[in-house]
């Protein structure tokens, strides 16, 4: 015990303390006050590697907790549950494989399979690229079809420039001419003052353009060109001698994609060789004969580089084999217009022209069949 005076520690049951002399008195509550390092020195050391606890009621109620068991081992992880792991991850994975194997189909192992044999596998394949080669072939046939200046045309159709009708330059016209089988369809062509091309075979029209528009109501070059599109060669003549026709002529050929279907023709070697300058490919045609249009003589039509053609007027006189072959030694092709009669049309084949105007389409690729 202790004495409450000094605090030293003096024999059970002693009245005084023998350090200090201090009476001592009894003390109900010392228990309770004893220094917390003395009640826990009953406690048995454990060492760290067994710190597993158990409900002990022989200590103090202080000190009410688990304390170390040394017979009691770690619960740890049990033994079987790695293998049991290993087990139910092999089972999920045969059974995931065997799902994926029936979803597929995959039953090559199995006889009597209904899946096609290599050979057949390999026939279809070929009807099928058979298949698509007839499709790119018509695909290609159609991109033919609508290449402008591509057309198939005969040696007669070549020849035969379906020139003004009766009905002049119109939409009856041409629907007849080309219903004959002509591919070569003739435009004379006047400009409004508003810049318009309008189509007429008058030539009073070569000096009021705008009657051409608002009196007659003649067809656009224009409408004529979306009306027929690609399927046709035009041989357009310009009846002025004004560039700003030629221009716009250009510009329309160039709109509609033209320059392989269009032949440009002219009284006026100015025209053809502003037209000639933007398409060097283009066929021109420069015209000759003793009228008021005419702007060149035979001669010296035959010397224009930018002039592949020379045309003549039959009706004088000009359409002979001398000026057919003074053209042919000239690098040119010989023309002439209007060869209007069966026996005008034998004469000119005969002669060699290159080709000629008519206003007989039908009869003259008739003719021309005869001299193949």
């Amino acid at each position: 015990m202790f004495c409450r005076n000094c605090g030293e520690e003096i024999p059970e049951g002693s009245s005084f303390c023998e350090h200090c002399g201090a009476p001592v008195e009894a003390d109900t509550d010392q228990t309770e006050r004893m220094d917390q390092t003395e009640l826990a020195a009953g406690i048995p050391f454990r060492t760290e590697e067994d710190q597993f606890f158990v409900k002990t009621d022989q200590e103090p109620e202080l000190f009410e907790e688990y304390i170390i068991d040394p017979n009691q081992k770690s619960p740890g992880r049990p033994r079987w549950l790695l293998p049991v792991l290993f087990i139910g991850l092999a089972v999920i994975s045969i059974a995931a494989g065997m799902f994926v194997a029936i979803l597929t189909g995959d039953d090559s192992d199995n006889e009597g399979s209904d899946q096609p044999t290599t050979a057949a596998v390999e026939e279809d394949a070929d009807e099928e690229e058979d298949a698509d080669a007839d499709e790119d072939a018509d695909a290609d046939e159609d991109a033919d079809a609508d290449d402008g200046g591509q057309l198939e045309l005969t040696y007669a159709q070549a020849r035969v420039f379906a020139g003004a009708g009766i009905d002049g330059n119109t939409y009856g016209s041409f629907d007849r001419a080309i219903s004959q089988g002509a591919m070569c369809i003739e435009q004379d062509v006047v400009m409004s003052t508003d810049g318009t091309l309008f189509t007429s075979h008058n030539r009073d029209y070569n000096y009021l353009p705008d009657s051409a528009a608002v009196s007659d109501g003649l067809p656009r070059l224009e409408d004529i060109f979306q009306k027929y599109g690609k399927t046709i060669i035009y041989v357009v003549e310009i009846k002025a001698e004004d560039t700003a026709a030629a221009e716009e002529l250009i510009r329309l050929i160039y709109d509609y994609d033209l320059e392989e279907n269009v032949i440009i023709q002219s009284f006026y070697p100015v025209i053809l060789k502003r037209v000639k300058s933007e398409f060097p490919e283009m066929t021109s045609i420069i015209i000759h004969d003793n009228g008021a249009m005419n702007r060149v003589s035979f001669d010296e039509a035959l010397g224009l580089d930018y002039a592949d053609m020379v045309a003549v007027n039959i009706a004088e006189g000009k359409m002979t084999a001398a000026n057919c072959n003074a053209a042919h030694d000239a690098g040119k092709e010989f023309v002439a217009w209007s060869l209007d009669s069966e026996d005008q049309i034998r004469r000119g084949i005969e002669m060699g022209l290159d080709a000629y105007f008519t206003r007989i389409p039908g009869t003259a690729l008739e003719l021309e069949g005869e001299y193949d």
